[in-house]
Formats: C-alpha cells, structure tokens, sequence
C-alpha cells in the first residue's frame, strides 16, 4: 500500500516540505514506471523505500541552509535524469558538514568562470570537491533460454575509472585543494579497482621476474588532485553499510594538511597512500 501523505508528513517532514504535496500527489498519479524515484519509493512503501526517504529527508534538514542559498536544488531534485546525481551532492555534502567543515554547495571557483559541487572549509583552507556518480556497467548476455537471460558481470577496467577521475578536474581550482568524489553505486561490484586507477598497474613478481602486469590509469598525475575520495553506501537486512577511502595523491599541487587528514581519520575514512 501506498505511503499516505499523512505518514510522510508525520515520518519525513522536510521531503514534504521541499517537493510539496501537490508536487508529490501529481507524481503518484502517474506509472510507477515513469514517476519520480522519490514518489517510487512512496509507491512500493518497503523497508529499503523507508531508508531512502528518511536518508533524503535527513539531507535536506541537515542541509536546509546552504540549500536554500542556492536556488538550482529544487529544479535538479525534482528531474528525474538529475536526481541522483544531485542527491549524491547532498549525501556528500551531509556528511562533511557532520565532520565539523563548513560547507558551500555550488560555490565559484576563483578566477574562473566555473562552479565547484562542494566547498569546505577549515580554519583558513578551502577545499574544493567535485563528485562522479559511477555506476555498474551493464552485463554481458552470456545465455539467452526463452524467458531466462544470463549475463556476465561488465567490470570497468582501472583505465576507463581513471578517466573518470580525470573528468573532474575542470571543477577544481589552481590555488587550492582539491578532491575528486567517487560515489560508487550500491551494486557496483569491483570498488578495488580503485588504487590501480590512481596509483597506476601493479606487476606481480615471482622469482625476480614479472609474471602478472596489471594496467593500471594513473590518474594521480592530475596535480589538481589531492586526493581521491572513494564512497559507496549500500543497505542489506544486516543494517547500513558504508565504504569510505580516501587516497593521497603524493604528486598533488596542493597537499592535504596534516590536521585535514587528522579529521578524516577521526570520521573512520580510512587513509590510503601508494605503496
């Protein structure tokens, strides 16, 4: 049964809040299949639906100041091609802003027309971050028999994610520190791709000689990198579930600070350096 409006008024009263209830009563009335991801999860009105809209309505009041400075968040939420990205935006946002960091959404970067996803700040350092949603590749059809369709996992190679992470350069500043988000979805299924895609390939010795040479991408050589930031979320009937790994970019213009790397420590991210 569907959630009622009621319910999420009395459960997640900022999510009614800031979509409103004509908006969401105008998205119950169409397909499940066409509707809003938010008003889908009303609709199928499940434990996971619950953590979605309490994790969302969590953001949006954690938020609720820096959201309203800007004024993009509502039209970005509220189209579906949009939504996840910018949810991400928001649960990263979240979560530095519960580290103890001052936070700007949007901000300008200096000296350039451009604008940055996030900006923290900590004493006198502002840092800027850029967040890439990567999500599982489609499978490979391996079998088709009938109405059962078998498909083989599609992994994303290290070059292709260092790629990625070289994307997100043009969202960082010159002057200052900067991080690159990875957002991994919950089903993504090889997030330890992750040190060859920065670090570069590792070859694998035996006897002297190397007998296992991994491609790896590199993407530490983009200097505007500090570091990388890997994070994935998933929820299973065990509980919550969260990853979060950041990766020192040795090469960088502008290091992280020790006290910066300190915070992080302290907020369980574990700290990562090549080896």
């Amino acid at each position: 049964m569907c959630m009622t409006i009621k319910f999420i008024k009395e459960n997640y009263p900022k999510l009614l809040d800031f979509f409103t209830q004509e908006w969401i009563e105008q998205e119950l009335e169409k397909n499940p299949s066409k509707c809003h991801p938010v008003a889908n999860q009303i609709h199928q009105n499940r434990e996971l639906s619950s953590v979605h809209l309490e994790k969302l309505n969590r953001y949006l009041t954690v938020l609720e100041k820096e959201i309203a400075a800007k004024g993009s968040y509502r039209r970005r939420l509220t189209d579906n091609n949009q939504y996840y990205n910018t949810r991400a935006e928001l649960e990263i946002g979240t979560m530095f802003k519960e580290m103890g960091f001052q936070i700007e959404l949007e901000p300008s970067i200096p000296d350039s027309p451009k604008k940055s996803d996030i900006k923290i700040i900590h004493d006198e350092n502002e840092i800027f971050i850029e967040i890439r949603t990567v999500k599982s590749k489609p499978g490979i059809p391996i079998q088709n028999e009938g109405d059962i369709n078998i498909y083989q996992i599609n992994f994303h190679s290290a070059v292709d994610i260092a790629d990625k992470i070289g994307d997100e350069v043009h969202g960082l500043s010159d002057d200052n520190i900067g991080i690159v988000v990875l957002f991994l979805a919950p089903g993504f299924p090889n997030p330890d791709i992750l040190p060859q895609s920065f670090y570069g390939g590792r070859l694998y010795y035996h006897d002297g000689k190397v007998v296992i040479a991994v491609p790896g991408g590199n993407a530490q050589e983009n200097h505007e990198i500090s570091g990388l930031f890997l994070y994935q979320q998933w929820y299973n009937p065990e509980g919550d579930h969260v990853l979060k790994q950041l990766f020192i970019n040795p090469n960088a213009n502008h290091k992280l600070t020790d006290e910066i790397i300190r915070i992080f420590k302290e907020n369980e991210i574990e700290i990562k350096h090549p080896n």
